[in-house]
């Protein structure tokens, strides 16, 4: 009867640990799961964060072209390069025959 007993405890201590076995895969699948799910949160957030990036620069690039292309910034690029090439005009109007010579050898 003892070993009856006996036995029937060893067949209960041994169900119970393959039940803690059971039990012990089942949560590493369910935390391998969960790294998983992180690891692919972290990705999504990697790639929208320079897709966001990648729009910002965009933008900024569109922006400086549409700046340099405008009217004010070409007169102004002009005027210096003109202001840097031509002489001023005189005051005296003996000397303006010689400033149009002096354009029209610059063009």
């Amino acid at each position: 009867m003892w070993l009856e007993e006996r036995k029937l405890e060893e067949q209960m201590l041994q169900r119970e640990e393959q039940r803690l076995q059971r039990e012990e895969q089942r949560l590493q699948r369910e935390e391998h799961r969960l790294q998983r799910q992180s690891e692919e949160r972290r990705w999504q957030e990697q790639k929208e964060f320079e897709e966001r990036k990648w729009r910002e620069e965009l933008e900024l690039k569109r922006n400086e072209h549409k700046y340099r292309e405008s009217t004010a910034v070409k007169v102004k690029m002009w005027g210096d390069a003109l202001r840097n090439v031509i002489c001023r005009m005189p005051n005296e109007s003996v000397e303006v025959v010689s400033v149009f010579v002096s354009v029209e050898k610059t063009v």
